[in-house]
Parts: structure tokens; C-alpha cells; sequence
């Protein structure tokens, strides 16, 4: 899929979970496919990928960088830099994207487990408010007891504009947890260089002191 939108879940009831299971394919999309993203992993336990494959033609670099995915010539593609909030290691299987599509699955049977996860976040619009109550929501679903760390990406209306309390406080606050390792990268998002990230792969990220 090339781009994202709001209307992602309701194709999830027609997806045939099976053939998707005896026919592993990689699939890849961003934003609000986020919801078909974790829904592959929670239904199949299959690995699918958050890019945007759009992107590919905005530079050359992006194009070699996907070509050489495909080729699997190297992992250029998710090369990624990490700046640590707190915590100095985190373990498990990446769940998440987009904060509000992937809410779209609460309370339904598409939702990813969230004991031992890392969960990624990010998200292309919204302000304090917005994003204070996807968080609350998450926490509320009991998402920052049983996950093993949290990645956040670009939230890119509220890093333009500046907004406070940043992300970053946001998170720390809402989480309320000082062991709960957190990191900050602006590799993955909705900006037209993101790389990729990996959904429903394990990963392990360690402080380099």
C-alpha cells in the first residue's frame, strides 16, 4: 500500500487470515495501515513492514535503499538512530505504528498481545490534547504494564509546531514508570526519508555508554 487515509479496518472482516498464513508475502504500508500491519501479526504471526513505499520515488536514495531490501543485500533499510529517554535496553517483539490507527483495533480480536512488546508510536497530526488521550487510552488497555519498552517516532504537528509538553514529557508522565525504557528516533514517521521498521519482529536495542 502507498499511503495511508482512515478506513483501513473496515476490510479487516473480508481478509482471509488463512491464505495470507500458507502464503507469507512481505507486506508493507504506513499510517493507517498500521491496523492491517498488526492485525497480520496478531492473526498470523507473519512479520510485515511500516514504510512508505511512495517515498521510493521522491529521491534515489530511498529507491536504493528499498531495491536492496527487496535484493536483501543489506539492512540499510533499517538502519536506524536512537536517542534513549530512559531505561538503557529493551527486548521483544515491535507492535504499534501509527498511535491512532492502531487504537482503531481496541477491543477487538486484531489487537497484538501486549505482554513483552516493544511498542512503537508515531503519528502525523494532533496536538497535546490529541495525544494525551491516545495515550491515556493505551494505558488505561493496561498496554504500559505488560510491554517491554517503547519506541517513539516523529509526531510531526506537534515536533512543527513546538508544542508543550513535547512527546517525549507526555509519555514519561502518562507512563509513570522511570524503569520503562523509552527511546526517541526521527527515523521512522510520516517524513518523506523514514526508513522502516519492522511489525511483529523481534529487536533488541542496548545503551551505547
Amino acid at each position: 500500500d502507498v499511503s495511508g487515509g482512515d478506513l483501513a479496518n473496515e476490510v479487516l472482516e473480508y481478509i482471509d487470515f488463512d491464505i495470507i498464513k500458507n502464503n507469507p508475502k512481505p507486506f508493507i504500508g504506513y499510517s493507517d495501515l498500521s491496523v492491517i500491519l498488526n492485525s497480520i501479526y496478531s492473526q498470523v504471526g507473519d512479520t510485515s513492514y511500516l514504510y512508505q513505499v511512495r517515498h521510493i520515488v521522491a529521491n534515489k536514495e530511498n529507491l536504493n535503499r528499498f531495491i536492496n531490501f527487496i535484493k536483501d543485500s543489506n539492512n540499510d533499510l533499517f538502519n536506524i538512530d536512537y536517542r534513549w529517554i530512559q531505561g538503557e535496553s529493551m527486548e521483544g517483539i515491535v507492535i504499534g505504528g501509527n498511535i491512532r490507527c492502531t487504537l482503531k483495533l481496541a477491543g477487538t480480536k486484531y489487537m497484538p498481545n501486549f505482554k513483552g512488546k516493544i511498542l512503537l508510536l508515531e503519528s502525523l497530526g494532533g496536538d497535546v490534547a490529541k495525544m494525551r488521550t491516545f495515550l491515556t487510552q493505551l494505558k488505561l488497555m493496561g498496554a504500559f504494564k505488560e510491554i517491554n519498552g517503547i519506541i517513539l517516532g516523529t509526531f510531526t504537528e506537534m515536533e512543527k509546531n513546538n508544542y508543550n509538553p513535547t512527546i517525549e514529557e507526555l509519555v514519561k508522565e502518562i507512563v509513570n514508570d522511570k524503569n520503562m525504557p523509552i527511546v526517541k528516533t526521527e527515523d521512522i514517521g510520516h517524513g518523506n526519508n523514514s526508513k522502516c521498521m519492522a511489525i511483529g519482529k523481534e529487536i533488541k536495542l542496548v545503551k551505547n555508554n
